[in-house]
Parts: C-alpha cells; sequence; structure tokens
C-alpha cells in the first residue's frame, strides 16, 4: 500500500490484496481483486493526466513531482498486477474468466502507456518553461479545450473497464474518433499562426508535440472500450 500525502484525497492502491493463495482456492476472486486494483491504477492516470494539464498552464513544482511519483505508483501496479494474471491464466478458468484475464492484462498496458504520455506532457512543458516560451491565446485555448474532452474521455474509460459497461464503451470510441478530428483542425490553426502571427517565443514547433500526445491518450481509451465489448 502506497500513499502520496499532501493531496486533497490521497492515492492509495492496495497492491496487498494480490494474494496468492486465491489464485489456487479461488481464481474468480483473485480476478476480482486483479480488477479493483486496476480500476484503482486508472484512478492515478486520471490524476496524473489531471496534474499534467495544471503543470501546462501553470509551472508549480508539487504538480511536477506529483507526476513523478504517481509514475512510479502506476509502473509498480502494472509489473505486480501483470504477474499476478500471468499466475492466474495457469488456473482453470472458465471461458467468461479467461476472456476478463485477457482484458484485465491489456488494460494495465493501456493504462500505463497513457501514464507515459502524461509524463511526456510534464517533460514538454518543464522544457518550455525553462525556454521561456509562451502559448498564443489561440493555442492555450484550443489545448484547453482538447484537455477538458480528453479528461472527460479517460473518466469514462475508467468507469466502463469498472462497470463493464458497452455502452460508455462505445460512446468512448466514438469520442476517439472526435479527438482525432479535433488535433487534425488545431494542427491546421497552429500552422497558420505559424506563418500569420509570428510572436518571438510563441508557438514553437513543440506544441505539435504536445497535441500528438494528448491525441495518443485516445488511442489506449479506444482500445479499452474495444476489448470490453469484444
Amino acid at each position: 500500500k502506497k500513499i502520496i500525502p499532501g493531496e486533497t484525497v490521497d492515492m492509495v492502491s492496495n497492491v496487498d490484496s494480490l494474494e496468492d493463495r486465491l489464485v489456487v482456492q479461488s481464481p474468480v476472486l483473485a480476478l476480482e481483486n486483479a480488477k479493483q486494483v486496476i480500476t484503482g491504477m486508472g484512478q492515478m492516470v486520471q490524476r496524473m493526466y489531471n496534474a499534467s494539464i495544471s503543470y501546462s498552464f501553470e509551472r508549480n513544482d508539487k504538480q511536477l513531482e506529483l507526476g513523478r511519483r504517481l509514475e512510479e505508483m502506476v509502473d509498480t501496479i502494472d509489473h505486480k498486477v501483470h504477474d499476478y494474471l500471468v499466475k492466474i491464466s495457469v488456473s482453470n478458468l472458465d471461458d467468461k474468466s479467461a476472456h476478463h484475464q485477457s482484458l484485465y492484462i491489456d488494460t494495465i498496458r493501456d493504462f500505463e502507456r497513457i501514464a507515459d504520455h502524461a509524463q511526456n506532457l510534464f517533460d514538454f512543458f518543464e522544457h518550455r518553461y525553462e525556454a521561456k516560451t509562451l502559448l498564443s491565446e489561440g493555442a492555450e485555448k484550443d489545448l484547453k479545450t482538447l484537455y477538458d474532452f480528453v479528461e472527460k474521455t479517460l473518466y469514462l474509460t475508467v468507469e466502463a473497464f469498472n462497470e463493464h459497461d458497452h455502452t460508455l464503451a462505445e460512446e468512448i470510441m466514438k469520442n476517439e474518433e472526435t479527438i482525432d478530428a479535433m488535433v487534425r483542425d488545431y494542427r491546421k490553426k497552429h500552422v497558420f499562426r505559424l506563418h500569420n502571427e509570428p510572436q518571438k517565443g510563441r508557438d514553437d514547433n513543440l506544441y505539435v508535440d504536445i497535441l500528438s500526445n494528448v491525441e495518443r491518450i485516445g488511442d489506449p481509451c479506444n482500445n479499452i472500450a474495444v476489448n470490453l465489448i469484444q
């Protein structure tokens, strides 16, 4: 069990619930415990993404440190749950449980990918702050809109996984298409600003990488949704 103090809500992941004895005695219960830990992992990824959003618009070393600590926790959970699920796979699972076991392995990989992209956002903006590169008003407005939409999609993804909700999964898949369209539009607007509104210290080429990383957060969300439906 690890706790990050100093936050309004402490982030807790009880990996101790992954007991080896359950793998033999009750594989179904072992899977359920793994699911709860993975849901907690998804909530940590949400918190990490939200911290990266805050850091994007205000240089706050506490948010940067929080992001790094959350990434470490997500990596730890990734390894421990993966190893646990592999142990469960050797049990005599029925078809439904075997499907869940496969889904959970894919899901922890996707949540870990989202955490990687959130960490990239921290790195990009840390570099921008050090270079004193500012966002233009238009770039900041577009980025906030994209951030908000992806934040809602990530929230739906965690809920859909936890509840095994196909309706939410279908909504997430539609959202992924919207995210792609938004990023295409914002890239075009960025190029227009570069050529028509040159301002020193604003809208550098790194902005395209930022948009791409936010867009890629939608991909693992879509993967989780597709796996739930299939």
